[in-house]
């Protein structure tokens, strides 16, 4: 009796424990596809991330690449699609003098100037470039009446004006970077320096824009002021526009022209009281593209125009004021 009791409560037991697996089997099936649904589905941590990024590039967007078709035509190759003396036709006919008036303020060479004109439609500035003490190429048109040379950080203390922020050419470099329909024309003052410094000037050009983005060089116009400035420059450094302003040289008018023809510039800046009819005509009559500095009065501008002066240097005028 004892022997049949203890058969039955083993095969109870057993019966038992197996069907007790079979639960658990078909619990685990039951809930797999339960977990793997949970682990496919974002946390609201990652939501919330994602989202979050979102949310960054809609307020910081990327930089916007040159509209182009053919990725053969990027700004690395500019040089082939932006010839030079291109910055004629994009300026409108308008050159912003010193980077232009800011505040009813002409000629301080700054950083708000320079924005302030870009928005008014400008796209071609000129910009007066010095040394400071401490080697930085700035914009500035001098030192002022006792002609100190400053440093950098006294500069950008002092600002110019007392408001306005200075540029160095690294900030120029950036800028051009940034605005690729942006051209800076430089007037260096070199007729100031010894021939070290003013190749100094050119050398810190060319590395500021290697260091950042070789192709702002494309954009970058040098004003030569004698033809001996011209040929020290060339013999150094490659510059893909290149103008002869007149404001400082004692070339004669036939020297003028015999000079532009052997080296193909093809861009004459000076000042109107120079730009006499028969030197005007004589260089119209070989190519020439003529620019005037520095007029702010529209009736004498469009006086200009009619004898084809090609644009003008300016502080005030924008090129919504009239059409070329």
């Amino acid at each position: 009796m004892e022997r049949k009791l203890i058969v039955l409560l083993l095969t109870l037991t057993s019966f038992s424990l197996f069907f007790t697996l079979i639960c658990i089997a078909i619990l685990a099936v039951d809930m797999q596809p339960l977990e793997e649904e949970e682990a496919g589905l974002p946390s609201q941590t990652t939501a919330s991330n994602s989202w979050e990024d979102y949310s960054d590039a809609v307020k910081s967007p990327p930089k916007i690449p040159m509209e182009t078709e053919d990725a053969s035509n990027s700004w690395i190759d500019s040089e082939r699609y932006m010839p030079p003396n291109s910055w004629t036709s994009m300026s409108k006919g308008l050159v912003a003098h010193a980077c232009g008036a800011v505040g009813g303020v002409a000629e301080t060479n700054s950083l708000e100037a320079l924005l302030f004109n870009y928005d008014m439609g400008h796209r071609v500035f000129e910009v007066d470039l010095n040394l400071t003490s401490d080697g930085i190429l700035a914009g500035i048109h001098d030192w002022g009446a006792n002609g100190r040379i400053r440093s950098w950080a006294e500069l950008m203390e002092r600002k110019i004006r007392g408001e306005f922020t200075p540029l160095s050419f690294q900030r120029i470099v950036s800028l051009l970077s940034e605005h690729r329909d942006l051209f800076i024309i430089t007037d260096t003052k070199s007729f100031d320096y010894s021939d070290e410094d003013m190749l100094r000037q050119f050398e810190i050009m060319q590395a500021a824009a290697k260091e950042k983005d070789p192709e702002v060089l494309n954009r970058v116009v040098i004003q030569i002021y004698n033809q001996d400035m011209y040929y020290k420059i060339t013999e150094k450094y490659k510059f893909s526009n290149i103008i002869y302003t007149l404001y400082m040289t004692r070339d004669t008018e036939d020297q003028v022209v015999e000079f532009v023809q052997k080296e193909g510039i093809k861009v004459v800046v000076m000042p109107p009281e120079r730009a006499n009819d028969a030197f005007l005509q004589k260089l119209l009559s070989i190519g020439e593209i003529v620019f005037l500095h520095t007029l702010n009065d529209m009736e004498t501008v469009m006086g200009w125009k009619a004898k084809g002066v090609s644009g003008f240097y300016t502080d005030y005028l924008v090129p919504s004021d009239f059409e070329f």
